[in-house]
């Protein structure tokens, strides 16, 4: 239905412009991260694992999720760009 991809990827352009950013998505993926870390520390020390190293590594998927919505972000703006 090209009426329908029409609004389709407008609406997709507008969001990746303007929700799917680092500028919105950062400070949640770091309020997550945030709220997470006790939980992180608290398995850790009962597992008898570094608590230090738990938390790097929860840092690190945050990292990555962050990654991916830049790259996804990234993908879907050109992937717009060029079906003009």
């Amino acid at each position: 239905n090209p009426t329908f991809y029409t609004k389709f990827k407008q609406r997709l352009g507008e969001l990746a412009e303007t929700v799917f950013t680092e500028a919105v998505f950062g400070p949640k993926i770091q309020n997550l991260a945030n709220t997470l870390e006790p939980e992180v520390r608290l398995r850790a020390r009962l597992r008898g694992t570094d608590e230090q190293r738990a938390v790097a590594e929860l840092q690190e998927t945050m990292n990555a999720m962050l990654e991916h919505l830049k790259e996804r972000r990234s993908y879907v703006l050109a992937a717009l760009a060029e079906d003009k």
